[in-house]
């Protein structure tokens, strides 16, 4: 079995021993354990970057490091037109929209590499992590797997699990919402939409719990 780890975000959390302890003990150790060959991917901006620990992670396969105020520019006119909810500023529209900007950019990343992956893992980098991953090998390819917390009316964006094809599906929603502007873009509701509405998937839930790191250190604890 062979496997891609995408990473996307801010490389923040992993400054911090502990954040990138987590991700070894409960993600690249229990996937070794498990025979599973894995191929770690990154997109990331400039914007507090910190390339400690990054050496330490196994199997990167390659990191694409983008420039934040290019991207703020390039997207700023575009986050204007879409639907958010009331409380959205102007940095959580850019910031969501970075977000699927380099989801995209792993999309890219993974037709380049020309490898197949049996599952594909899309994750948020800056969270600590707090039990291992379920068995990859007992899992369903024919669902997306996302945590059973933080779903807001929908969906947990922040790490999914799933087959090639549905999981190229979900990288590339940025091109989905160009082409439609008037999309409220509140994440979890509209990773719900994409998902089973659009690429008609269905999803189930993993028992598998971090916590948001903040530039900082502090942890956001969103079990809900």
């Amino acid at each position: 079995m062979k496997l891609a780890l995408c990473y996307f975000g801010l490389i923040r959390g992993f400054k911090f021993q502990h954040v990138y302890e987590s991700h070894k003990k409960y993600i690249y150790d229990v996937l070794q354990e498990q025979n599973i060959e894995f191929n770690v991917f990154i997109s990331t901006y400039d914007k507090d970057y910190d390339a400690n620990n990054i050496e330490k992670i196994p199997n990167v396969k390659k990191i694409n490091k983008t420039s934040d105020e290019k991207i703020t520019e390039q997207l700023k006119p575009i986050a204007e037109k879409f639907k958010c909810p009331k409380y959205y500023t102007e940095e959580l529209r850019l910031n969501l929209l970075k977000c699927w900007y380099s989801q995209k950019d792993l999309y890219k990343m993974l037709l380049e590499a020309n490898e197949n992956y049996d599952y594909i893992i899309v994750m948020d980098i800056g969270q600590l992590i707090l039990n291992e991953l379920d068995s990859i090998k007992s899992l369903d390819q024919n669902y997306i797997y996302v945590p059973n917390f933080a779903h807001h009316n929908g969906y947990c964006g922040r790490m999914l699990i799933g087959n090639m094809k549905n999981m190229l599906f979900f990288l590339k929603k940025y091109d989905y919402i160009l082409e439609d502007p008037n999309i409220n873009i509140h994440p979890e509701t509209f990773y719900k939409h994409y998902i089973e509405n659009i690429g008609k998937i269905v999803v189930k839930y993993l028992k598998f719990k971090f916590w948001r790191c903040r530039t900082n250190g502090d942890l956001v604890k969103d079990f809900h």
